[in-house]
């Protein structure tokens, strides 16, 4: 007797747990009544408005981002960089050994592309004459660097299809007699003299005013940006750019005439149906929770803030964002030795399904506490060997979130009516 009642005890044990599991997993499902210590998912909507940003560090990448278009949405954007170059191999009689200078070739191997792949870029080498450091930020006007004499061989922009898998530019061959091969002490082990006759080079492309446009992801390492030169005949040497190299983007945007300059800046959010991020320090998301639970009786198991976006085959969304506290220290300048921007970020997300879901249960137990704002920025991000997302301003891709009623930001959160 004793044996069967212990047996229906455990049978309907499992028949109780069964049950709680299945309503744990239904999304949006009420609190189970007289139930305390289950958990469930809990849903709220979530307000969104649109930031702009105004400078952004750059230096953090290998990569040169060269080109330009009119987003429909965003407007007017292009992308350029300077970087310095260095001797690829320690080689002090190189000088003497040139007798004959016969072409300088600027070589490039090229990562992606963002816009239209078939629509070429009308680019422009200039030597860099004043010297500049990776502290810089995205607002710098490049050209206030270099001379004016164009670099290219004959004095014209070269047209540059992204179908191509490398770029090659023929420089004129006196920037390697005046600048290049002056001083034998920068061919030694050091590399520094040569930034006495040269701070670098810097790539400059024509405005394009329509959306047939787009910005190249060039590789800047000493394997895929290389100046090669060639001489004596069959001899060849390459200044390339590497980790020793500084490097500087420039990102301009021209937000005046766009269908979202409107919705810039709002200082109160409200919940707009649509939201917009845009790298290279464009325009960021601000999304704000608005006090909707009753987060001091609460103990926060889990929680995710799910943000979907509406897909574009032809503007991809970035394949990761991140998440970042927003408190009364924010500004719109974004640079990746910030401690606000380095530091306080909440996680980061994968583009899953169109989707990203964002893990945020840390931060959403300081909310109950009172210890953090239910304020959160959306950013572009970038993940590092190992898995530390950061902000990301060195790639071209935009997104646009949805908010809309059918379509909306949400909170997902398990949790118990008892406090910890």
């Amino acid at each position: 007797m004793r044996k069967t009642l212990s047996q229906i005890l455990i049978a309907s044990l499992l028949v109780i747990f069964i049950s709680c599991e299945n309503k744990i997993n239904d999304f949006g499902r009420d609190m189970l009544i007289g139930v305390d210590t289950l958990t469930v998912i809990y849903d709220i909507d979530i307000d969104a408005s649109t930031i702009s940003v105004d400078e952004v560090g750059t230096s953090d990448f290998p990569i040169g981002l060269l080109g330009s278009y009119t987003d429909p949405i965003w407007g007017f954007t292009k992308a350029e960089f300077i970087t310095q170059l260095v001797p690829s191999r320690s080689d002090v009689k190189l000088i003497d050994e040139v007798l004959r200078v016969d072409s300088l070739c600027l070589i490039i191997k090229y990562q992606a592309v963002y816009g239209s792949k078939s629509s070429p870029l009308e680019i422009s080498v200039y030597n860099v004459n004043t010297s500049f450091s990776n502290d810089s930020v995205s607002s710098i006007n490049l050209s206030n660097y270099c001379d004016n004499q164009i670099l290219n061989e004959g004095g014209d922009p070269v047209l540059f299809t992204p179908n191509d898998s490398v770029l090659k530019i023929f420089l004129d061959i006196s920037f390697a007699v005046n600048n290049l091969l002056i001083n034998p002490a920068a061919f030694n082990s050091s590399h520094s003299e040569l930034f006495s006759s040269t701070n670098g080079l810097y790539l400059s492309c024509k405005d394009v005013l329509n959306k047939e446009g787009s910005i190249v992801h060039f590789n800047l390492n000493e394997t895929s940006f290389k100046l090669r030169l060639y001489y004596n005949g069959n001899q060849t040497y390459d200044f390339v750019a590497n980790d020793k190299c500084s490097r500087v983007k420039s990102f301009k945007h021209d937000l005046g005439h766009s269908s979202i300059s409107s919705l810039l800046n709002d200082s109160t959010p409200s919940p707009d149906s649509l939201a917009y991020i845009q790298a290279m320090g464009g325009t960021n998301v601000l999304v704000r929770l608005n006090n909707t639970l009753p987060w001091k009786n609460l103990t926060i198991l889990h929680a995710d803030l799910i943000v979907p976006i509406i897909e574009n085959v032809e503007y991809p969304a970035p394949s990761i964002l991140m998440l970042m506290t927003h408190d009364t220290k924010y500004t719109k300048s974004i640079t990746t030795v910030d401690p606000l921007y380095m530091g306080k970020y909440t996680n980061g997300a994968t583009l899953i399904n169109g989707n990203y879901s964002f893990n945020i249960t840390e931060s959403i137990k300081k909310i109950a506490l009172g210890i953090e704002p239910e304020e959160f920025i959306i950013l572009p991000a970038y993940s590092d060997k190992n898995g530390n997302r950061f902000y990301n301003s060195n790639i071209a891709n935009r997104v646009v979130i949805s908010n809309s009623k059918n379509k909306h930001i949400k909170l997902k959160i398990i949790y118990s009516n008892f406090k910890e």
